[in-house]
């Protein structure tokens, strides 16, 4: 008889042979390249930079003869003027110092062929790496992605990483892998069915891209832009720790699974047209003494979010005026949005970079806010809502706790889900204003406010009788 569990066995058996596989194959593939690279020939020292100038053959060459002439004169003990051997002897040993030229040549000549077989091997491999992402094995691609990033590692290590040609293969190098992210999500024919190894191909590539442009890893293409648009992600995300002077573009990207973004001190999203599935988290780590907040730059928030959770973090709009929400909605599962301790911001200058300028952007009274301060060269932003999407069936609420904002600006739909705003500070609009237009369900608990026009008033005339 068979056993009951022999099935059971069997599949674990299988996925751990499998896993054993894909080690050995990465340890194989390791070690070869590391044999490669012992056998390497040395390369050449080049000579210094300092050695390498139009007058040193001259220079070496006074030197030269300058002793020899004086030696030739004093010979014998007494000054004499030299006999023509002498002289002779002289030339001959300042024409050992001219020939310093021809090492100068030789060196020279050793730079530009070694410069050129480091090219050439650079580009052999990101060829092979390039074969590699064709094939249709998820050992063969992922070998491949490796070899993109030991090249990129070699490229920016070199003391050539400032030239022309890391520069375009750094580029290569990242269009490659942004482009094979994108394949990877895409079901064409030509893929590997498995959907699991293609997810783990694409947060291979990711997690590597994103520590190479983190900086607080020092990461090389920091500032660099990274295009990851009309992506589809098959797997989870989690981003710890990260902050970067690079713009990532996630527009038009859908992504299937959770994703998790722990931001350290900046970082700058283009994600208003993307589509989250699942949820959405988004942390700040505050730094310093004062707690400062990270900041998030992004053009707006999702257009399409099934669920979120912002927490610990200041939200720079750029491109616009308000902070636009908008809840994907759903009957099915749990789709709640969560913002606490989240500071809604703009740049000063962004009433004159909008696209959508309201009536508002244009009146001192919305730059400045009555309650807390706004960090240097921000100021309180709008935040509105769209609930087009919303139908009567969805579960959907909103909670704000302990946020900041302007205002609550325009909302539009016809279905207007439940939301809550708990000891939030609304530093443009007073008590009597914020509540005076919003729907029914909309609640207020222990929220702070922009001081009415009336106590405003009271207020200035106070001051000006004191």
């Amino acid at each position: 008889m068979v056993p009951a569990d022999y099935e059971h066995k069997s599949t674990n058996e299988a996925e751990e042979n499998t896993s054993k596989q894909k080690n050995f194959l990465e340890r194989l593939k390791f070690w070869k390249r590391c044999k490669q690279e012992e056998e390497e020939p040395a390369r050449l020292n080049p000579m210094p930079p300092c050695l390498m100038k139009w007058w040193t053959p001259l220079l070496v060459a006074a030197i030269f003869f300058g002793p020899s002439l004086i030696f030739a004169i004093i010979w014998g003990g007494q000054p004499h003027w030299p006999s023509s051997k002498a002289m002779q002897l002289c030339m001959t040993i300042t024409g050992a110092g001219l020939a310093f030229s021809a090492w100068q040549q030789r060196s020279s000549d050793n730079a530009t062929r070694e410069l050129e077989r480091a090219t050439e091997t650079l580009w052999h491999m990101r060829n092979t790496a390039h074969k590699l992402l064709s094939a249709n094995s998820y050992y063969d691609q992922y070998e491949g992605i490796c070899r993109y990033f030991e090249l990129a590692d070699q490229l920016n290590r070199s003391k050539q990483k400032e030239s022309n040609t890391t520069r375009i293969l750094n580029s290569a190098i990242l269009r490659a892998l942004c482009a094979h992210i994108r394949y990877l999500g895409d079901p064409l024919p030509n893929n590997f069915e498995n959907e699991n190894e293609r997810g783990e191909l694409q947060n291979l590539i990711l997690n590597n891209i994103l520590e190479r442009i983190n900086t607080n890893l020092e990461g090389y293409w920091d500032g660099t832009s990274i295009n990851l648009t009309d992506i589809t992600f098959l797997t989870s995300i989690s981003i710890t720790n990260f902050t970067s002077s690079s713009v990532i573009h996630f527009n038009h990207s859908t992504f299937n699974h959770k994703v998790n973004l722990e931001i350290f001190q900046k970082a700058t999203l283009l994600w208003k047209y993307a589509t989250f599935h699942s949820q959405l988290a988004v942390t700040g780590q505050p730094k310093g003494t004062n707690n400062e907040k990270p900041v998030l730059h992004q053009d707006n928030f999702p257009t399409k979010l099934a669920s979120s959770q912002f927490e610990n973090i200041s939200i720079c709009i750029f491109g616009d005026v308000t902070h636009q929400i908008t809840p994907k909605g759903t009957s099915t599962n749990a789709s709640n949005l969560y913002f606490k301790a989240c500071n809604f911001l703009r740049g000063k200058s962004t009433q004159h970079q909008s696209q959508e300028a309201t009536k508002d952007a244009d009146t001192t009274f919305f730059d400045e806010g009555k309650i807390s301060e706004p960090p240097a060269n921000y100021t309180w932003a709008t935040i509105s809502f769209n609930f087009n999407s919303f139908h009567q069936e969805h579960t959907t609420k909103l909670y704000f706790t302990n946020c900041i904002f302007g205002r609550i600006g325009r909302i539009t739909g016809q279905t207007i889900p439940s939301m809550n705003f708990t000891r939030c500070e609304i530093t443009q609009a007073d008590e009597a204003e914020c509540t005076k237009d919003a729907p029914w369900n909309f609640e207020f608990f222990d929220c702070t406010y922009a001081p009415s026009p009336e106590a405003q008033t009271l207020h200035d005339r106070q001051e000006e009788n004191w």
